[in-house]
């Protein structure tokens, strides 16, 4: 949008930020949620966080002045940061309402039903892996939501709830159900240990 070119530097850093944020919750949901939310006040250099329970301080050192200066922070009522904040609940919103999506299949005669697949390289572990396609995403969650704003919207004010119900959403991020403990140490042990 025209006035919200400011938000282009920060794309890399949101999405760190989430993998950060998934990477150090412990599993714990609310912690994700509350760290989650911190980019709305780290992209316009707030390092305090009054209104959380869990997470109260972004936990690296503040930015030098002369990094701080070069950074372009946002401004907390421009309109690349109030976009920025609802561009976030909704990307939160469609990932949890598409986490259980099943692996894409062959659709061709000759192979029908198998699964499919892409190769790729990543850095990390450095050789070639076979990574499995998942269904397309679906936006089946908006339409119940937009139908039920637009109902607490022709309400009476003082028939409204503060609280619009949320699609299920899952408990975790897990596309299956969590093995026995015992089961997933053994795999991660490799097979030639020292006995």
């Amino acid at each position: 949008m025209k006035d919200c070119g400011d938000i282009s530097p920060w794309i890399k850093s949101v999405s760190n930020h989430l993998w950060w944020c998934a990477d150090t919750c412990k599993a714990d949901k609310e912690l994700l949620r509350e760290k989650w939310i911190s980019i709305v006040h780290h992209t316009a250099n707030i390092r305090q966080l009054d209104s959380a329970d869990l997470y109260h301080e972004c936990p690296h050192l503040p930015n030098p002045r002369d990094v701080a200066r070069t950074k372009r922070w946002l401004r907390p009522d421009s309109l690349a940061h109030k976009g920025m904040a609802a561009r976030s609940q909704l990307d939160a919103l469609d990932h949890n309402s598409n986490t259980s999506r099943n692996f894409a299949t062959v659709l061709s005669v000759e192979g029908e039903g198998e699964l499919r697949y892409k190769v790729v390289y990543p850095k990390r572990s450095k050789e070639w892996v076979a990574k499995p396609i998942m269904q397309k995403t679906k936006r089946d969650h908006l339409q119940p939501m937009l139908d039920a704003i637009v109902k607490w919207k022709n309400q009476d004010a003082a028939d409204r709830s503060a609280i619009i119900a949320a699609p299920h959403i899952p408990q975790n991020i897990a596309n299956t159900p969590r093995p026995d403990k015992a089961e997933v140490i053994a795999r991660h042990t490799p097979r030639f240990s020292a006995s």
